[in-house]
């Protein structure tokens, strides 16, 4: 593929030399100069010479610097095209790695999910036992405190997976919203490239 020619700047493009720019005012330049003599010798013929230069003069200095515009909004239109592409390639990025987070918490809130359901089924086991060793005799009451005290362990540790849990569920809520924010973002810099191309 042929390699792309210098362009003007925005978007950090190397600027060029205005040629057309800088004929269609040479041009221009003659036609005046041109006028002025035809008018100074005065005649007929000389200032429809005169004319027919100027007109000539106008509409080739008209070309140029049409030609020199299009070029110029070609290259702005290629400038937003890349930058629209570019936040549009960051905001799928982005997405991507709130999707990614998102799906690890959720996997941490399953395990703690699990490790709550866990204790909390010690801890019946564990009341059930107690209430079995409170009914066979008084006499085994060091046993039964013993066993009161793993229940409060039990339970102090029941009561932390909990706020660790809910801990958790608020972080998932929180990178969800950042993934909404990011598809949003997306949307809208898909939408703001398609109506620059439209109006390109």
């Amino acid at each position: 593929m042929a390699p792309i020619p210098p362009r003007t700047e925005p978007g950090g493009r190397r600027s060029r030399r205005p040629w057309r720019t800088s004929a269609a005012l040479l041009v221009l330049a003659a036609t005046v100069v041109a006028g002025l003599v035809s008018i100074t010798v005065g005649g007929v013929g000389p200032l429809v010479a005169g004319v027919v230069v100027a007109v000539l003069g106008g509409t080739v200095a008209a070309r140029l610097l049409s030609d020199e515009t299009a070029e110029v909004r070609r290259d702005w239109a290629q400038d937003r095209a890349a930058q629209a592409h570019a936040a549009r390639r960051d905001a799928t990025v982005r997405a991507g790695e709130q999707k990614a987070f998102a799906d690890h918490m959720a996997a941490r809130v399953r395990a703690r999910q699990e490790r709550v359901e866990s204790l909390t089924g010690e801890v019946a086991q564990l009341t059930d036992r107690l209430a079995a060793e409170a009914r066979r005799a008084d006499a085994e009451g060091r046993r039964a405190d013993t066993a009161e005290r793993q229940a409060a362990g039990l339970r102090r540790r029941l009561d932390e997976a909990h706020a660790e849990l809910r801990s958790l569920q608020e972080a998932l809520a929180a990178s969800q919203a950042d993934e909404l924010d990011a598809r949003s973002a997306l949307l809208a810099a898909e939408q703001r490239t398609d109506e620059r191309r439209y109006l390109a």
